[in-house]
C-alpha cells in the first residue's frame, strides 16, 4: 500500500461491508441516503497516546506548516479507505509503508470468522495462523437471518502472522448497537457498530504501532447510490515504537468524521481534539481541528480536490485549503482572528512529508 496523508480513497460502501461482515451478514449494494448517526462507542481511554495536556500548543510562523501537516493527518489516518478491503484507520508508517488498521482488521476478521453456519448460540474458537501464532474468535449473534442489536464479535491475537499482514497482537471487539431496516438484504437501513481496540498492536520487524480506544461506525442508505457513514468516539490513541523506543504518539478525543459517498465521490466533515508528540513538533502538543468547508475527494485521487479545515492553537490558527488534487494552501493567522499573517502553497506530496 502506498503511504497516504490527508486522503480518502475507496468508497464508503466498503466501510459498510466491515459492519455487515462483523455481524455475519452480506453487503447490500448501493443505492439514497438516510442519515448516518455518530453516537460514541464508549468511554475507553486511548492509552497508547502519551500526551496528557489539554492546553493548546503555540503555533508560530516558524512551525505552522508542520503543525498543519500533523494536525490534519488523522483525517487521512482515520478515514483513508484503502483498496485492500475498506479501512477505518490508515497511514501509520511502519518501515516506510502505509499500515492500514481498518484494512488489516477487516482482512483478519474475514480470514478467521466461522467457516460454517452462523453461530446463533455463540461460540469461542482458536485457530493457528498460517505463519505462526494464533487467533481466538468469540462470536455471538441472535439470528442467522437478520442483524440484531447485541450481535457481537471479538478477535484476540497472540503473535499471529498471516501472509500480506504484519504480525499482530491484542484484542478488537465489535458490537451492533443500533439497527433499523434490513442491512443484509436491502439498501434501506441504518445501523451502528461499536468497536474497541485493546492494545491492538501491529509489528513489522523492529517497529510496531499500538492502538487503544473506542470507535463507533454508523452507516445508512435509503435506496439510492449514496451511502452515509459516520465515525466517532471519545478517545482513540496510537503509539509508534521503533527498536524499543516510542518515536511518536497521538490521541484523538471527542472525534467525529461524517461523510457521504456517492458513486466514488466522498464529501467529509470532521471535528476533533488532538494531543500527542512527534519528532518534528516535540510535545506534548494539543490542537483542535474543525471543518470550514467539507472535504471532497474522488476515488481516483489520493488527495482532496476541495475543502478546508482550521487548526486552532494558542492563539494562532492555520487554515488548510485544498486548491485541487495536486496542491494545498496554508493560511497562518498569528492572532487567530482570521487575518492572514502569511500564506504558502505546497504540493500535496510535499505537505505530506512535513508531519
Amino acid at each position: 500500500m502506498r503511504p497516504k496523508h490527508w486522503a480518502a480513497a475507496t468508497p464508503a460502501a466498503l466501510m459498510l461491508s466491515l459492519i455487515l461482515s462483523a455481524c455475519g451478514g452480506g453487503g447490500g449494494g448501493g443505492n439514497d441516503a438516510g442519515n448516518a448517526g455518530t453516537s460514541n462507542a464508549g468511554t475507553s481511554d486511548a492509552g497508547a497516546a502519551t500526551s496528557t495536556t489539554t492546553t493548546a500548543a503555540t503555533i508560530t510562523k516558524a512551525n505552522y506548516s508542520e503543525v498543519a501537516s500533523a494536525a490534519v493527518s488523522p483525517v487521512g489516518q482515520v478515514l483513508n479507505l484503502d483498496q485492500l478491503a475498506g479501512s477505518l484507520t490508515s497511514g501509520v508508517e511502519v518501515n516506510g509503508t502505509s499500515l492500514s488498521l481498518g484494512d488489516a482488521t477487516l482482512d483478519i476478521y474475514k480470514r478467521f470468522r466461522a467457516r460454517n453456519a452462523a453461530l446463533v448460540t455463540g461460540a469461542v474458537y482458536t485457530e493457528s495462523c498460517s505463519g505462526g501464532g494464533s487467533i481466538t474468535v468469540n462470536e455471538s449473534i441472535a439470528s442467522d437471518q437478520s442483524v440484531t442489536v447485541g450481535d457481537s464479535a471479538s478477535i484476540t491475537a497472540a503473535n499471529c502472522k498471516e501472509s500480506g499482514l504484519p504480525a499482530f497482537n491484542g484484542k478488537l471487539s465489535l458490537k451492533v448497537t443500533a439497527v433499523s431496516g434490513d442491512p443484509v438484504n436491502s439498501t434501506r437501513y441504518s445501523m451502528t457498530l461499536a468497536g474497541a481496540y485493546d492494545n491492538f498492536t501491529f509489528i513489522n520487524g523492529t517497529e510496531s504501532v499500538a492502538i487503544n480506544g473506542d470507535i463507533a461506525i454508523s452507516a445508512s442508505q435509503n435506496g439510492s447510490s449514496t451511502v452515509n457513514v459516520g465515525i466517532s468516539g471519545s478517545a482513540l490513541g496510537f503509539s509508534v515504537v521503533q527498536s524499543g523506543a516510542t518515536t511518536g504518539s497521538y490521541q484523538l478525543k471527542g472525534y467525529s468524521f461524517i461523510g457521504t459517498d456517492t458513486n466514488g465521490t466522498i464529501s467529509l466533515s470532521v471535528k476533533y481534539s488532538l494531543t500527542g508528540t512527534s519528532p518534528k513538533l516535540g510535545g506534548p502538543y494539543a490542537f483542535s481541528v474543525d471543518t470550514l468547508q467539507p472535504i471532497v475527494v474522488n476515488s481516483s485521487s489520493d488527495h482532496p480536490s476541495s475543502g478546508a479545515l482550521i487548526v486552532r492553537g494558542a492563539p494562532a490558527t492555520v487554515t488548510v485549503t485544498a486548491l485541487n488534487s495536486s496542491s494545498v494552501r496554508l493560511d497562518y493567522s498569528e492572532n487567530g482572528d482570521g487575518t492572514v499573517s502569511t500564506t504558502r502553497t505546497l504540493a500535496w506530496t510535499e505537505f505530506d512529508t512535513l508531519k
